[in-house]
């Protein structure tokens, strides 16, 4: 299976078995901006992904009901969410979610870096400073 984000907020999940014949569009309208960065579980049975966009917002996807199940920061505008509090103000370019999709780093084009526990909901703002995009994460498990 293969997962494309568009520029219009809409994601495609094709399976690419068949030749991308067959292809579900997921529920529409949940990002408000362009789908920047997407991951899929690699836990066996899990078929959940996680998507990062312009929109300042990660949201968390179950494929088998095609839709969000939960959303972490985003933004009114070009503040972020109140409700959320500090938050990547510029859209979010890159995510590593850990293994068990309990918690995740992000990073975003205002060169900041998030901790996201996404059962507690809430994150922590782990590196700041770079006037540069973070255009790339990698999360070493094993030495975590």
């Amino acid at each position: 299976m293969v997962v494309i984000g568009y520029s219009d907020d809409s994601m495609v999940l094709h399976d690419i078995r068949s030749g991308y014949k067959d292809k579900i569009r997921l529920e529409v309208g949940n990002h408000t901006d362009t789908v920047k960065t997407i991951k899929f579980s690699e836990n066996d049975g899990d078929f959940l992904c996680l998507t990062g966009g312009s929109d300042c917002m990660l949201k968390l996807w179950d494929l088998r009901q095609r839709k969000c199940i939960r959303d972490y920061g985003g933004n009114d505008g070009d503040v972020p969410a109140i409700d959320w509090g500090l938050f990547h103000y510029d859209s979010v370019w890159t995510i590593e979610p850990n293994t068990s999709f309990e918690s995740c780093y992000s990073g975003g084009r205002d060169g900041q870096i998030y901790h996201t526990d996404m059962v507690e909901e809430s994150n922590t703002l782990i590196y700041q400073g770079n006037k540069n995009p973070i255009t790339n994460l990698k999360l070493d498990e094993i030495n975590n």
